[in-house]
């Protein structure tokens, strides 16, 4: 049964009604294209589609540890991953992740930096140790500082700079005697972001009042200056590209989920966020866990002074900072991902986004290779351009209504390095075995506007569906989709026709009072009619009308079709009768010659009404009147009496109701009424609004 519909839709399809208006989708916005289905694909705010870094879990059979807290690659390639609960290191060896130390002593390792010669420099937390790491993985506490959080460490020639809390302190280390120097301190409780500029100084921000200070290169203390105080009440890093410094900056609250809260820095309304223990806190001992909310931002500071906000993360906050180039790479503890902003332009993009929220540290290169560390589970993932699963973005069902052909796809992309494939089906929902078999378009030639086009060979249907794959190394950026479609026509369907007022229920009702002064009538009745039109196609309508029982249509629209679903008759012109209208509508404005499809309807029998009811056999006795009003085709509604310049006052019929075309009447004048000539006026309506006035002169 299924196939015999499937091959009538077909046939429908096929013949000349089909013929219908060039329809087409188009898929440009972030919103148009956020319903579709993404695997490694990124949807970018400002619209379009772009290709992530594909990533490869990097595996191993050994435990891994909480999380994996901080990534450093050195000149020779040689990549080193710290990690938390137990304080370690490990590297990356033919893919594969591998133990190299544990520091037992120490929670978490919280930055890697080279030394000339292949070793290590390693800063943990919470003990104020900072080790020597040889290749091999052999190690010596380099040195312990009176500190408990050591956050940074940055290396010029031979002094080590390491930045500090919970009392926020910089400390300066000869690398021969491993003296510490407290060189500079603030008051504040943290510094975790430290960046060393070659004739300047060292340029640090601070928790939690985020501020940003340069401290130039000086013996004794130095004499810092304070560049910025931001609003937040984290400065996470920093870096540095030319005379600008950018700024990762969070505003965070967050709580401990162990038994000893830790404090809450300059707290705002709380979302949930993933879990991050990478954070600048109080207690010696790190918690099990805490729980983040907050927003994250990074800032451009000028060397005038002048400070630009070029991206925000409205739900999250950001764990680090790489310059390449002229573009600013931050990761993100919220979402698991990494954005790029061009410096020269602020324009931001989504360059990787990985299963575990919080990217906690990664290392990018050229924007086609890198490695990201995540702390939401710990995983370690190899980022390329060439290798990892593939970077496939998958379309929502598009509804075209009714079954359809399908024309062009147009692709509006920087390059056709990707493969597009098309299937199409009858079912709401996408069905491998219902649906067609997704097939490739091919062969697509380059129009004047920059798209290219495609030629879709998936079979007629409703529903059409698209997928995009990325080549191996594409980093094509797709900037709008257009997909064109001509439906099969359906004919409009006229569903009611109403001729006058309608009153819509069972009522009960009232019969309107005859205004004071009557309006004159003009005749005119309102042709009103409701059309199903399920396609959508622009309408139009012609309208005849005759008398029951004759055979002749009289045109009502003789000139030009109406396109709109009312018309006003002037009736007031025609003979007293029943009537018929018939209704004809058509979609031929929107289909070609010939193609055109109509709906006709016939309206139930009404009347046309234009004589006012008559008033017969008045008789006036003393004070009694009496008299008969009558119509020839509507009902009466109303009838009214005055005497002289009195107000119109109603009567009622003998019996009472108002029920019929012929009424009798009999009244008394009121017996206040003076003697001599009176002028006795007597009014009738009808249901059709035709109003009749009488006079008669008396004498009492």
């Amino acid at each position: 049964m299924k196939k015999y519909l499937l091959f009538v839709m077909f046939a429908l399809l096929a013949a000349p009604a089909a013929a219908a208006p060039t329809k087409f989708w188009e898929l440009e916005n972030h919103n148009s294209f956020f319903g579709g289905k993404s695997q490694g694909a990124l949807i970018l705010s400002g619209g379009g589609l772009q290709p992530g870094l594909r990533a490869t879990k990097i595996e191993t059979k050994e435990k891994l540890p909480g999380l994996f807290s901080t990534v450093t690659q050195f000149k020779s390639g040689k990549i080193l991953v710290g990690g938390a609960d137990a304080a370690g290191l490990w590297t990356v060896e033919q893919e594969k992740l591998k133990p190299l130390c544990t520091f037992p002593d120490d929670v978490m390792v919280t930055r890697i930096v080279e030394l000339s010669g292949g070793d290590a420099l390693v800063a943990t937390l919470p003990r104020g140790n900072i080790y020597r790491v040889k290749p091999d993985g052999k190690f010596e506490l380099f040195v312990k500082l009176p500190v408990e959080h050591v956050w940074n460490l940055v290396v010029v020639g031979n002094t080590v700079y390491a930045g500090t809390g919970p009392k926020a302190a910089v400390y300066k280390v000869d690398m021969t005697t491993k003296k510490a120097t407290a060189w500079w301190s603030v008051d504040e409780k943290h510094i975790m972001a430290m960046q060393f500029v070659p004739k300047k100084g060292l340029i640090v921000g601070t928790s939690p009042e985020a501020r940003v200070y340069l401290l130039p290169e000086a013996t004794g203390a130095p004499a810092a200056r304070l560049l910025y105080d931001f609003s937040g009440n984290e400065i996470r890093d920093l870096v540095v590209h030319g005379d600008a410094v950018y700024v990762a900056v969070n505003q965070l609250q967050y709580r401990s989920t162990a038994s000893s809260p830790t404090t809450e820095l300059k707290p705002e309304g709380e979302t949930k966020v993933p879990k991050a223990p990478v954070t600048a806190m109080e207690r010696k001992n790190l918690p099990a866990h805490q729980v983040v909310s907050g927003t994250g931002s990074i800032y451009m500071l000028g060397a005038r002074g002048e400070m630009e906000k070029v991206l925000d993360i409205a739900r999250g906050y950001l764990t680090q900072l790489q310059l390449e180039g002229d573009v600013v790479y931050g990761s993100d503890g919220h979402s698991g991902r990494i954005y790029s902003v061009e410096t020269k332009t602020f324009s931001a993009a989504i360059v990787v986004e990985v299963e575990e929220r919080q990217v906690l540290g990664f290392l990018l290169k050229n924007e086609k290779e890198g490695f990201v560390v995540a702390g939401d589970g710990a995983a370690a993932y190899a980022l390329s351009r060439d290798r990892g699963k593939e970077v496939t973005y998958t379309s929502v069902a598009m509804d075209a209504g009714v079954p359809s052909f399908f024309g062009m796809f147009h692709l509006y992309a920087t390059d056709t390095a990707v493969k597009v494939e098309t299937r199409s089906g009858t079912t709401e929902e996408p069905d491998d075995k219902l649906w067609s078999p997704w097939k490739a378009i091919t062969g697509g030639t380059r129009g004047p506007d920059g798209g290219y086009g495609y030629r879709i060979g998936s079979e007629p249907a409703r529903f059409l569906q698209f997928r995009v794959t990325w080549n191996n190394g594409s980093a094509t950026r797709i900037e709008k989709v257009r997909v064109f479609y001509s439906p099969l026509n359906l004919a409009p369907k006229l569903a009611a026709i109403r001729v006058g007022g309608s009153r819509g229920g069972p009522g009960p009702y009232t019969d309107p009072v005859i205004p004071e002064n009557v309006p004159v009538r003009s005749g005119d009745l309102t042709i009103a009619w409701q059309v199903v039109n399920n396609d959508g196609d622009a309408l139009e309508y012609r309208l005849f009308v005759r008398k029951v029982g004759e055979k002749n249509w009289r045109p009502l629209t003789p000139r030009a079709p109406l396109t709109s679903a009312t018309f006003t008759w002037k009736a007031g012109a025609f003979a007293d009768g029943l009537y018929e209208v018939r209704v004809v509508a058509s979609d031929a404005p929107a289909n070609s010659p010939g193609s055109e499809l109509t709906s006709e309807m016939i309206s139930k029998p009404f009347l046309v009404d234009n004589t006012a009811p008559r008033i017969s056999q008045l008789l006036i006795k003393g004070l009694a009147v009496s008299f008969t009003a009558a119509d020839a085709a509507s009902r009466l509604i109303g009838v009214q009496v005055r005497v002289d310049d009195d107000s119109w006052k109603p009567v009622l019929p003998a019996d009472r109701i108002l029920d019929t075309l012929s009424e009798k009447f009999q009244l008394t004048l009121p017996a206040t009424l003076e003697k001599g000539v009176h002028l006795l006026q007597i009014r009738v309506a009808d249901e059709s609004g035709n109003v009749h006035v009488m006079s008669q002169e008396f004498t009492y």
